[in-house]
């Protein structure tokens, strides 16, 4: 039987994880859909700070404080031990528990044929228009569009590449960062997200998401 652990990292996006869409806290949001998708445990990490404002959590989730010390040896020896690690931003409030579900059985059993991946990173093309800036900050160029995506979640990996990340509290703050620790050391698979998963980078980034057709009632 497969083993499934979700992370939920606040980390670094505070400024928005405890905002309200449609009446409840984005964390919220982001635990029900884990537990819906997986069925899994669920961890949520935050800082002790912010634990006056924590929402209570659905399902079998737990709350993991992360000081400056960072993630300790025993959350990292779980993580390790999953055969499944879903990271799930949740500045994604949107993405489809089907779709989750999927990359999960992606991971933990690939289809005959086909190359066995050990990492699985949701990604849309990116449609804003991307400047090169010099050493000096002034526009040098403007990057290919058609070379670039957008990391979106969930970010689905083996829990050992997980942990075998060096600076682990750090990538998991920043989805791109994330990304690219995993790369480092193996191949990263992109996969195409629904265009609901979009990441809320701002509140008016989620006032646009409140407004969807997409929200449910």
């Amino acid at each position: 039987m497969t083993t499934v652990l979700v992370l939920v990292p606040t980390l670094g996006r505070e400024h928005l994880a405890f905002e309200a869409l449609a009446g409840r806290p984005l964390l919220e949001w982001a635990v029900t859909l884990a537990v819906q998708a997986t069925g899994a445990s669920v961890i949520a990490l935050v800082r002790p700070e912010f634990a006056a404002v924590i929402p209570p959590l659905s399902g079998d989730a737990a709350l993991l404080f992360v000081d400056s010390s960072g993630v300790d040896d025993s959350t990292r020896a779980r993580i390790a031990a999953a055969d499944v690690v879903v990271v799930h931003d949740p500045l994604c409030p949107l993405v489809p528990a089907a779709f989750m579900s999927r990359l999960v059985h992606q991971l933990s059993q690939p289809s005959a044929g086909t190359r066995p991946a050990s990492a699985l990173v949701a990604v849309r093309p990116v449609v804003d228009t991307l400047k090169q800036v010099d050493a000096a900050g002034l526009v040098a160029g403007t990057l290919d569009r058609e070379t670039v995506r957008a990391v979106l979640s969930p970010v689905v990996a083996t829990g050992q590449r997980l942990a075998d990340i060096p600076e682990l509290t750090a990538a998991l703050t920043d989805p791109a960062l994330l990304v690219r620790a995993l790369q480092a050391n193996g191949d990263v698979q992109l996969v195409l997200a629904p265009e609901s998963a979009r990441r809320a980078n701002s509140r008016a980034a989620l006032l646009s998401i409140s407004n969807s057709e997409d929200l449910p009632i």
